[in-house]
């Protein structure tokens, strides 16, 4: 039997960009959003996924050099 892919209530990582998926149009939509502006507010309810969406799927758009998250709340 395979490992589920569901880490609740742990976020996923970036070493878990082999199993995070169906974020793809919000990952993109930040991505672009980071170079619009200084500062970059995801907001929403308690367990929806923003740390996800952040410290896997968007951290995964940059190399590890240019990754560093300010604050994660």
């Amino acid at each position: 039997m395979s490992k589920s892919p569901f880490k609740f209530p742990d976020s996923y990582t970036k070493e878990d960009k082999d199993i995070f998926f169906g974020r793809d149009r919000e990952i993109e939509e930040l991505y672009q959003k980071v170079f619009e502006s200084k500062i970059l507010l995801v907001c929403g309810v308690s367990g929806t996924g923003k740390s996800s969406l952040i410290d896997c799927g968007l951290a995964n758009k940059f190399e590890d050099s240019d990754w560093l998250p300010i604050l994660n709340i």
